[in-house]
């Protein structure tokens, strides 16, 4: 069923009101909370072991195995919070858009929370094998073999884990790329933001799979969308948000464009209604001379 069919444009608007500071605060809470994890681990720790030392990265997880945990949950936490933003955008999309699939609902629910349980599952099993590589550290018959046996702990990691990271990085991608780009169609994101959104979606698995460090621009993402939720857009929102029907966004050189094409339709009602005129009078002097 249609969402215009249910709801009405006014009722939309009021849900989409009374909404739009929890959906926003979501948006800013994840970005937060990411950041949070990553300076609370890094400003936590007794030492930053350089790339190539993973047997003293491992001693450090089992030194320190609380830091890592408490790290992985509140990431976890910021990966939740993306639902409140998405479901709100879903919504007022979908109500100006009745042909975007559900589906993209469910998969942007259900992204955010598998890939917070790989987070969590993946640092306690983390610690678990750091744990078991430290007290059979003795056994290497060099620093060599010890360094392998490091490198094959952190890159084992079990099948179920890597399932539920990817399966989550695809839902959320897929989730992400169908709600920005009927967002962007709706007029709800500028046509930059809408593209950077399906951008985004794309990167979440290619930053599983590859450690690319395109966090920014994820980040970015979030509060430029919240920032417009809010209605703190530099230059205001599109009329989408006021109308509740779908209508683009248009950027500041459109708007200009179209400016210019009324005014110059303006000017030439005028001058073609003087040129009209002239000939009738015209005519009429003619003929008052003839007479």
């Amino acid at each position: 069923m249609k969402a215009s069919a249910s709801v009405s444009v006014s009722e939309q608007l009021a849900w989409e009101s009374r909404w739009a500071k929890p959906a926003a605060a979501s948006a800013f809470l994840s970005v937060i909370l990411t950041v949070a994890a990553s300076i609370y681990v890094s400003s936590s720790v007794d030492a930053q072991p350089g790339a190539d030392e993973t047997d003293a990265l491992l001693a450090l997880v089992d030194a320190q195995s609380g830091v890592f945990i408490t790290g992985a949950v509140i990431s976890a936490a910021g990966k939740l919070f993306l639902i409140g933003l998405l479901w709100y955008l879903y919504r007022a999309a979908r109500f100006r858009r009745p042909d975007l699939n559900p589906a993209a609902l469910i998969v942007a629910i259900l992204g955010p929370v598998l890939l917070a349980v790989a987070d969590v599952l993946g640092q306690l099993n983390l610690v678990d094998k750091a744990g078991d590589f430290v007290a059979t550290a003795g056994d290497f018959a060099n620093q060599e073999a010890a360094d392998e046996a490091a490198d094959e702990v952190v890159a084992d990691r079990p099948a179920v884990l890597q399932s539920l990271g990817l399966g989550g990085a695809l839902a959320l991608a897929f989730g992400t790329v169908m709600i920005s780009q009927a967002a962007m169609r709706a007029g709800l994101l500028t046509r930059f933001l809408g593209i950077l959104g399906i951008v985004v979606g794309v990167l979440y698995v290619l930053g599983t799979l590859f450690p690319l460090g395109t966090d920014l621009i994820r980040l970015f993402w979030l509060i430029a969308v919240g920032l417009i939720v809010l209605g703190w857009w530099p230059g205001g929102r599109g009329p989408a948000w006021a109308s509740g029907k779908e209508d683009p966004w248009l950027s500041a050189a459109q708007r200009y464009a179209l400016e210019q094409q009324a005014e110059q339709e303006a000017k030439g009602s005028a001058n073609g209604g003087g040129d009209g005129d002239e000939p009738t009078r015209s005519r009429s002097s003619r003929k008052r001379k003839r007479r």
